[in-house]
């Protein structure tokens, strides 16, 4: 067990595992924790109770696979429905991380005062249209100091 901890902003409790082949997965929205940090885990081992802590919409796990800090669907490794892995060997490329990845060239601006659309616009080299569509607002909308927008 590499991580114990609590977020009240994301998974409330949770608990980061890293495995001896690089993986690491996250369990998080836990009701109470039971592992500690340091403890050698096994398959079905008991790390947790499930709960809706944090920013959670109702009880339910959430489960995440990463290599090197990054995520990526571990239903690329597990068959959910059966409970079995459905690779050994996994080939990690850009692929695997392909979500993730474009979520992240996702870029944001923090408007500050005096700036205005075309003002925004000019230093991303994209145009009011497209700032207009991809923060669903209208050329009339008024920008306010600290507000991020999308502009990419």
């Amino acid at each position: 067990m590499r991580v114990k901890s609590y977020d009240r902003y994301g998974y409330g409790y949770f608990y980061v595992v890293r495995h001896k082949n690089g993986l690491e997965t996250v369990y998080g929205h836990l009701s109470k924790h039971v592992a500690e940090v340091g403890d050698e885990v096994r398959a079905g081992d008991l790390l947790g109770k499930g709960g809706s802590t944090g920013r959670s919409t109702g009880p339910h796990l959430h489960y995440e696979l990463r290599y090197k800090g990054v995520p990526f669907d571990p239903e690329r490794v597990y068959d959910f429905g059966s409970g079995e892995i459905t690779v050994q060997d996994l080939l990690v490329s850009k692929a695997l991380f392909g979500q993730t990845i474009q979520a992240r060239s996702a870029a944001y601006h923090r408007v500050k005062r005096g700036e205005n659309l075309g003002s925004i616009g000019r230093r991303y080299g994209v145009s009011v249209a497209q700032l207009t569509r991809l923060n669903g607002i209208t050329t009339r909308t008024i920008l306010r100091v600290g507000q991020n927008l999308r502009v990419k």
